[in-house]
Formats: structure tokens, C-alpha cells, sequence
């Protein structure tokens, strides 16, 4: 069935949930073939999909939908800078987690505590 869609020479392909169902190894080869199509055939894709790990190794640009309606639209770089990293830790002893670890070293005892209690950013 998703071959139908190739048919014609398409500028735009819109997939939905293209990689439901497939094993680990379909789903390398769909990520393949949507890269392939894009590329060397300049072909758009929109993929719609709940998979975020998997749209992030293929998408340059995000359109949020919310009811229907396009409510935000974004480039990967900027989602990306915009991601709250954090790291979420539970240790015994704080002093030995702040020197095992280099970049806690350049802070003080109050930043420490308070990263590992309310987040890494």
C-alpha cells in the first residue's frame, strides 16, 4: 500500500504513521526511502507521526496540530535549541555525584544542590 503513493512522480508525499507495523529493519529501510525520495528526487514529505525519536532523524521543520489547526510550525535546529535538556538524579551523598562528575566541579555547594534538586539545564 505505500507504494501506491510513489505512483505519478509525486512533489509531495504525505505519510501517515509510515512506519507502523514494521519491524526494526523496515523501519531503517522507510527512513532510507523517505531520505532517498527527498534528495535525489526533491520530493517533499510530510509524515505524520506520534514517533518523535524517529521523526528527529529525518525532519528539517515541525508543524504542531492542535484540533485541526496548525499552531506552531518550527525548523528542527530551533526545537532543538529550545529543548529543555535536563538530567534528573537521586544520590546518596552529593559531594562524592559533584566530583565524579567535571562540569559540577566549577560550581559552588548551593548551585550543586540546587541543580540536583530542581534540574540540570
Amino acid at each position: 500500500m505505500r507504494g501506491i503513493a510513489l505512483c505519478g512522480n509525486p512533489d509531495f508525499l504525505v505519510l501517515d504513521e509510515p512506519i507502523n507495523s514494521l519491524d526494526p529493519q523496515g523501519i531503517i529501510e522507510m527512513r532510507k526511502l523517505i531520505m532517498k525520495l527527498n534528495r535525489e528526487h526533491q520530493i517533499t514529505v510530510l509524515i505524520s507521526s506520534h514517533i518523535l525519536d524517529e521523526l528527529a532523524k529525518l525532519a528539517t521543520h515541525y508543524g504542531f496540530i492542535d484540533n485541526g489547526h496548525v499552531i506552531k510550525e518550527i525548523r528542527a535546529e530551533e526545537l532543538d535549541a529550545a529543548s529543555r535538556k535536563c538530567v534528573s538524579v537521586e544520590v546518596t551523598s552529593v559531594k562524592t555525584f559533584a566530583f565524579s562528575w567535571p562540569w559540577f566541579q566549577v560550581c559552588s555547594w548551593e548551585q550543586i544542590i540546587a541543580m540536583v534538586r530542581y534540574g540540570i539545564n
